[in-house]
């Protein structure tokens, strides 16, 4: 059931319909305008007439709605990005949370410089490495400095680089 879902809500879904819709109006187009060539009569040209301008303003409908589709396709990417922007951070917070209990678990609640901080905020810390790293130290010295592990250090650094290229693909 949720592959289903899945299904429904992708956008290649939906586009397949949509061209799909398209190639049919276009051939019941097509056989209108033989079926006027063919007859040559003007009381039922007339008839023909009238009916292709109904096709005509049910095809320019398909258009618009087409447009309003695409416009809310691009929306709903938008807002899975930011989504997943979101979930991304989360799940980094997680990792870096339980990076640093198992560190202070193995080493009985203190860090690498003998220091413990249950209070700093894993936001604050993860600044705080992305910062020393731009000034150049290297994950030990930063990790020294601040009292985590180096693997700690290494996670926000390397997360950090593919949130980087996330947005340079965007």
């Amino acid at each position: 059931m949720g592959r289903l879902v899945a299904v429904l809500m992708s956008a290649e879904f939906w586009l397949v319909i949509q061209i799909g819709l398209d190639c049919v109006l276009i051939l019941l187009f097509i056989f209108l305008v033989r079926h006027v060539r063919r007859l040559g009569r003007p009381d039922e040209s007339a008839q023909l007439l009238d009916t292709m301008q109904s096709v005509e303003s049910v095809l320019n409908d398909a258009r618009k709605v087409a447009g309003e589709f695409e416009a809310q396709l691009e929306e709903k990417k938008a807002i899975i990005g930011r989504l997943n922007e979101q979930l991304d951070h989360r799940i980094i917070n997680l990792n870096l949370l339980l990076t640093r209990s198992d560190s202070r678990g193995q080493s009985h609640g203190e860090g690498k410089n003998g220091t413990s901080d249950p209070g700093k905020n894993t936001y604050d810390l993860q600044n705080e490495i992305i910062a020393l790293s731009e000034k150049g130290l290297s994950p030990s010295k930063i990790a020294e400095k601040l009292g985590v592990i180096k693997g700690e250090v290494n996670l926000v650094l390397d997360l950090k680089k593919k949130f980087l290229e996330m947005k340079s693909e965007t």
